[in-house]
């Protein structure tokens, strides 16, 4: 987006460390963008003296990050004299404290336009310099190494011994409760505002969150919400931390935060490949699931990962869940099948591993006929549901294909329902084709993602359940129990947990 005799006069140099796939995705993206080889220079890992020669020679530091710790390449540029601006977003503002040297990281337009005042400016350009002079000369290390030390000291004058007290005037503990929450499409959300109001006996509970909303009355009503940022900053605050893991980009922002801040760990999945590459492959955590195959699984893992024909196929292969095992203060499990996965993959014992039941209430106020009527069905309909979210793991196209060649369905009044979103992939466009090609009398479908309350109609309404599972990635069935709770029939196959 600048002009192009700006362009031409500069090279762009990214400095970091790049993985294949990423240094294809941003050379192929510079291709499109008709910017030539030596235009844009990826220069991959630099040693420190290359980095400050870097420093010293660039007509510009851009750094448009969107959350740092603290963003020491900034500070680094501006101590070795360079022209510095960066994200107006995080900790960079502290950082640069210069306002007109910011920009909003997520408008290439204004990126652009202070890149191009930057190197066309000349008066602006010496104001950034004399800028980076002055702010950089306001962190040292030794003034840092005095802060701390006089903080220690602070701590200790002030600490006092608590006076004793009997049991019964005990406050409850803090606790800090990390996991995504309703409305967030995932079941460990689900499972934890279940969890909370019982919990919540034992506990001054607050939940900790990176989602904008909870829709949870409960919740909203009985437990203080604070950020991840907030949590970070305060965590000495808490008695007990309890960490919710799983499978997901619903819970990536944990690993940070229990490797600086030990908790308990409830292990919903073995498995969390799916989340560590998820976090590398979209810039969230670059690197990451290298350094986790390495860490958990040695050379032979991280050699798969680069010569794999199919990234999917190391996903499924390696658990990446050791670290996480290992940063924990004990972890808990909801099956016997997750310890049988921790000794094959890691060894050693679990004895600081407390397999705990997934739980389920069985006070269930539901009225069957109701049910049925609200979700369009007569008394005499027969109704087969398959729970949760659509895809290859589960078998969806088997009981399908099952369905298609039954004598249900030749039946009008016969109903296959999937209660549950849909593959995004084409595993799940197959499955719509699929359905519309056949030639059943009664009706085969699939609700996309369903609210609990819909979810517990179709749980009422239901004749039988039908869920299968191949390739377990060390979760337990929250859906299988919703099934055999409501009375219903369920048909299962040996995999797991749910064999246990």
């Amino acid at each position: 987006k600048l002009p192009q005799e700006m362009r031409e006069a500069h090279q762009l140099a990214i400095v970091c460390s790049v993985q294949p796939e990423s240094r294809q995705m941003l050379e192929e993206l510079a291709r499109k963008q008709g910017l030539g080889k030596e235009a844009v220079i990826l220069t991959g890992f630099v040693p420190e003296e290359d980095l400050r020669a870097l420093y010293n020679l660039c007509s510009l530091f851009v750094f448009p990050s969107w959350h740092e710790g603290f963003g020491l390449p900034a500070l680094e540029a501006m101590r070795c004299g360079a022209p510095v601006i960066g994200a107006n977003t995080s900790s960079l503002p502290e950082v640069i404290a210069w306002k007109e040297a910011l920009f909003d990281p997520h408008n290439d337009e204004e990126m652009a336009t202070t890149m191009a005042r930057a190197l066309s400016d000349e008066e602006f350009r010496a104001g950034l310099v004399r800028n980076a002079k002055v702010q950089s000369e306001k962190f040292s290390w030794d003034k840092t190494a005095k802060r701390a030390i006089a903080a220690m000291v602070r701590l200790h004058s002030t600490r006092q011994v608590a006076p004793a007290v009997c049991p019964s005037e005990e406050p409850r503990p803090r606790l800090a409760y990390v996991s995504p929450l309703p409305p967030e499409r995932s079941g460990i959300a689900d499972y934890s505002a279940e969890l909370l109001p019982d919990l919540a006996r034992h506990y001054n509970i607050e939940v900790i969150v990176t989602q904008e909303t909870i829709d949870d009355p409960w919740i909203n009503a009985n437990c203080p919400v604070r950020s991840a940022q907030w949590f970070a900053e305060h965590a000495d605050q808490y008695d007990r931390v309890l960490y919710h893991f799983g499978n997901s980009a619903f819970h990536q922002h944990m690993f940070d935060l229990l490797k600086a801040i030990p908790g308990v760990v409830v292990l919903h999945d073995f498995f969390l490949s799916g989340v560590v590459a998820h976090m590398d492959v979209t810039g969230f955590a670059p690197g990451q699931w290298a350094q986790e195959l390495y860490f958990s699984h040695g050379y032979k893992a991280l050699y798969d990962r680069f010569h794999a024909r199919d990234m999917a196929d190391v996903i499924w292969e390696y658990p990446c869940s050791l670290s996480v095992i290992q940063n924990s203060l004990g972890l808990i499990v909801h099956s016997p099948n997750s310890l049988r996965l921790a000794r094959q993959w890691y060894g050693g014992e679990t004895t600081d591993w407390a397999v705990i039941p997934h739980m389920r209430d069985s006070r269930i106020r539901a009225d069957r006929a109701e049910a049925r009527k609200a979700l369009g069905l007569n008394s005499d309909d027969f109704l087969v549901c398959a729970f949760g979210i659509l895809g290859p793991t589960k078998l969806n196209h088997r009981l399908l294909n099952a369905w298609l060649e039954s004598e249900l369905a030749r039946d009008g009044s016969c109903h296959l329902v999937f209660v549950g979103e849909n593959h995004g992939g084409e595993y799940g466009q197959k499955l719509l084709a699929t359905i519309r090609r056949a030639k059943a009398k009664g009706p085969i479908r699939i609700t996309g993602w369903a609210k609990k309350e819909v979810f517990q109609q179709y749980l009422a309404a239901a004749d039988a359940a039908v869920q299968l599972r191949t390739l377990s990635r060390g979760e337990t069935s929250g859906t299988v129990l919703d099934c055999m709770n409501y009375g219903l029939p369920t048909i299962v196959n040996a995999n797991g947990s749910m064999a246990d």
